[in-house]
């Protein structure tokens, strides 16, 4: 998984703005990560379609 930039969490992924708030954005041990496209994100896409997850975004095609 990618590390995020500063900038692009608040102004792509809007951590802190509830519900748009991108489902792929994780923190590992580097800071925050993009899990788009990674072996997670079945899991996470799953549990916006459940509704057990508060994070609903879907804010853009990933970290290259």
């Amino acid at each position: 998984m990618k590390n995020i930039d500063k900038d692009r969490l608040k102004a792509i992924c809007k951590v802190g703005q509830g519900k748009d708030c991108c489902r792929y954005v994780t923190c590992g041990g580097d800071g925050f990560e993009c899990a788009k496209n990674s072996g997670i994100s079945n899991i996470l896409d799953e549990r916006v379609k459940t509704g057990t997850m508060h994070a609903q975004g879907d804010n853009c095609g990933g970290l290259t």
